[in-house]
């Protein structure tokens, strides 16, 4: 007997594993969510779930180990083929994580902008510290657009702690805006010199 093909399925069946894959990495990481374009590449196949005018070079490898039972997919457990596809996923959701971290430490360090506070703890000093070397981006209206803060997620804690601290401290909230009107008026001495390209 000749085995039957399902051509329109199978390629139904592939499109949405493809978007739970995007969706759950995507929804891993806070950071993940504010990316637009989340490329899946098998081969010479892409998919992309938003369009981007950014050319992506240096690809790295992002890996995730998929075991779907035969057993699950003869009796139709939808339960248990929704986590073995979860556990896959996740797996590479870590790879993503370790992969994109990792890059971006690198981008950071070279370019000069990570701070080592040399073993200190962070309190308010070593808070304005970091934020002294940072290059701040305002609107038209002057208004701050703050950056995304990335952390380990046990120091979240303790930077909303210490953040939280001009709002009590009249001293360090003058600090603190001494700081953004600093970094204002250099955000616009650079745009006022900076040159558009041909």
């Amino acid at each position: 007997m000749k085995r039957q093909r399902f051509p329109q399925i199978v390629e139904t069946w592939i499109q949405v594993l493809q978007k739970f894959v995007l969706f759950v990495l995507r929804d891993s990481d806070p950071l993940f969510r504010q990316i637009g374009e989340y490329p899946i590449y098998e081969g010479g196949i892409v998919e992309v779930t938003q369009d981007s005018d950014i050319a992506t070079s240096d690809l790295q490898s992002v890996m995730g180990h998929y075991m779907i039972e035969h057993e699950i997919v003869r009796n139709t457990d939808f339960q248990a083929f929704t986590k073995a596809l979860l556990a896959g996923t996740m797996e590479m959701s870590r790879s993503q994580h370790q992969t994109f971290y990792s890059q971006l430490n690198a981008i950071l360090d070279e370019t000069g902008q990570t701070h080592d506070a040399g073993g200190r703890p962070l309190t308010w000093e070593t808070f304005m510290e970091m934020w002294e070397m940072v290059d701040f981006v305002f609107d038209e209206q002057g208004n701050w657009i703050p950056q995304t803060l990335v952390c380990h997620p046990a120091m979240l804690p303790t930077i909303k702690r210490v953040a939280q601290e001009m709002d009590t401290d009249p001293e360090k909230r003058r600090q603190f805006e001494e700081l953004l009107q600093r970094k204002r008026e250099a955000f616009y001495a650079k745009e006022a010199n900076r040159k558009l390209v041909d």
